[in-house]
């Protein structure tokens, strides 16, 4: 993302109220930033599951539910409700595996996004 933005200084100022981010310094943040663009999803948009193994997601505005289908029973399960600061999906980020999950768009979201290897290096 382009420092200059105002969308940058915007999602700044937004990261710097999360608990995962707060503690960060400025050069950190914009170094994250800089790696990162802005994508949005309106509520009831679809987004593809394999998503996550591509990009870390870091989410601004709204929020995200994260469904898994149990294979035994067949029914859906909801373990995850993301926002404001949350990383979908930090399990792919940190172990680089697979994993089924179904995000729902809650409300309309607003996330950074970067590919996952880039995330590795830089989050």
């Amino acid at each position: 993302m382009n420092p200059q933005s105002r969308e940058f200084a915007k999602a700044d100022a937004l990261l710097k109220t999360t608990r995962l981010f707060s503690s960060l310094d400025t050069s950190t943040r914009h170094t994250i930033l800089e790696v990162c663009e802005i994508i949005h999803w309106k509520k009831g948009d679809a987004i593809d599951s394999e998503r996550g193994m591509r990009y870390c997601h870091i989410i601004l505005e709204g929020r995200m539910k994260i469904t898994q289908i149990d294979p035994k029973t067949g029914r859906s399960i909801a373990p995850f409700l993301l926002t404001h600061g949350d990383i979908y999906d930090i399990f792919s980020l940190l172990d680089g595996k697979p994993h089924e999950t179904f995000p729902v768009v809650m409300d309309s979201v607003t996330a950074l996004y970067t590919p996952i290897q880039t995330a590795r290096k830089s989050l």
